[in-house]
């Protein structure tokens, strides 16, 4: 009969839900479940990202094959381009070399933590292992000791109760160089063993952990000494963690300025209110090369983020003082002097040291001080680093004794 097949066709097509009568939404939305459902699949595969997109590139070429209108035709094909070119950009960097971290890092090194957002396992030694293009540039060990640091310098017999703290991020905690060779182990051999150390930085934090840990008595409850000088390792990089940028950092101690106060106070976690799923779609994103990158990326400074890492600073000193009369309170600035940073810590009082001062950026960049591609300093640079803090800050007659 004229127009049986295409009424067949036409019944064909609708059992499907791609026939011309079924409207626009409902075509959409048909795509994007198809789409939602096989993603969730592909999402545990090799290179996620790269399968993903070519499935919606697909689904959208198809979605151009059925539009009737130029318009929606062309609105689906430039769609489905957009995500064939995230397709090759994923896969090309995920192919690309890359800096590798290997060792036993990922076996039972970090658990969760409240008050810090993540912290080392107590009483554990860590591999640690950085190669890029098969060439290693660093293959050291982190031991943690019974109080979930990085294992201090031997005290001097007959040392007295006074101590060092040390609070950063990586930097700090001396990624990429052995237990020995971070700089607040070489201040507390250099200064004879006077001194106890505590190294309370970790990788990735920022000054929101080091105020978490004195507001929440962590500090309190793990020292045994007299605080004389509190050390906090300052980088360009920690404005964004404290602002909440830190892809690894989810759970972190989230901190706002009071408005007119130009103080901080603490508001919860950087997560808190995101449901599970919202987490594991963070956790899931964050295996994107592009996006992983991006969200990596040093974010650039505002006056407001800027304020709140100032203030995060010194309510630390602040709580140190307080808490220790006599303890004396130092910022080393891995920044220009003349940033607006460094101004902002300044003009806050704070007894700031910049690094430019300890070696100046031209010679920082040579591999003896940085490690190549990985940019940590080396353990001549922790070194340098430590020589000034003995000699300027805890003064050389601390060390001769």
């Amino acid at each position: 009969m004229p127009g049986s097949s295409n009424r067949d066709g036409s019944r064909s097509a609708t059992r499907f839900g791609w026939s011309r009568g079924t409207g626009w939404a409902q075509h959409v939305l048909l795509t994007c479940l198809l789409g939602v459902v096989a993603s969730i699949g592909l999402a545990f595969a090799p290179l996620p990202f790269v399968w993903i997109a070519l499935l919606w590139s697909g689904l959208f070429v198809l979605r151009a094959a059925l539009a009737e209108r130029a318009a929606a035709k062309l609105a689906w094909i430039n769609a489905a381009g957009i995500l064939l070119v995230f397709a090759v950009a994923e896969g090309i960097l995920q192919l690309r070399p890359s800096l590798e971290l290997g060792g036993s890092l990922s076996d039972g090194y970090l658990h969760g933590h409240e008050s810090l957002g993540y912290a080392p396992l107590a009483q554990n030694r860590a591999t640690a292992t950085r190669s890029f293009a098969g060439e290693v540039l660093y293959d050291v060990v982190y031991t943690i000791d019974q109080n979930g640091l990085r294992m201090p310098p031997p005290v001097a017999e007959g040392a007295g109760q006074e101590c060092l703290l040390f609070f950063g991020g990586s930097f700090m905690f001396g990624d990429g160089v052995m237990d020995d060779e971070a700089m607040p182990y070489q201040v507390g051999s250099k200064t004879g063993g006077r001194f106890r150390v505590y190294n309370f930085a970790f990788h990735g934090y920022g000054p929101h952990q080091m105020l978490a840990a004195l507001e929440d008595e962590l500090v309190a409850a793990t020292i045994d000494c007299v605080p004389r000088y509190a050390i906090y390792l300052g980088h360009p990089e920690h404005v964004m963690r404290v602002a909440g940028f830190a892809s690894w950092d989810i759970h972190g101690p989230r901190y706002v300025l009071e408005p007119g106060a130009g103080r901080v106070a603490y508001a919860g976690h950087f997560d808190d209110g995101l449901a599970f799923y919202r987490r594991w779609l963070v956790t899931l994103l964050n295996r994107s090369k592009l996006v992983s990158t991006f969200l990596s990326r040093r974010r650039p400074e505002t006056e407001a983020s800027e304020q709140l890492f100032v203030g995060i600073v010194d309510a630390a000193r602040e709580h140190i003082e307080a808490r220790h009369p006599g303890a004396e309170f130092h910022v080393i600035l891995w920044d220009e002097a003349n940033s607006s940073l460094s101004r902002q810590l300044a003009s806050a009082g704070l007894r700031l040291h910049h690094i430019d001062a300890i070696v100046p950026a031209e010679e920082r960049d040579e591999p003896r001080y940085t490690i190549p591609r990985d940019r940590h300093p080396t353990a001549l640079l922790h070194e340098r680093v430590a020589d000034y803090v003995v000699s300027e800050i805890v003064s050389e007659a601390a060390a001769a004794q």
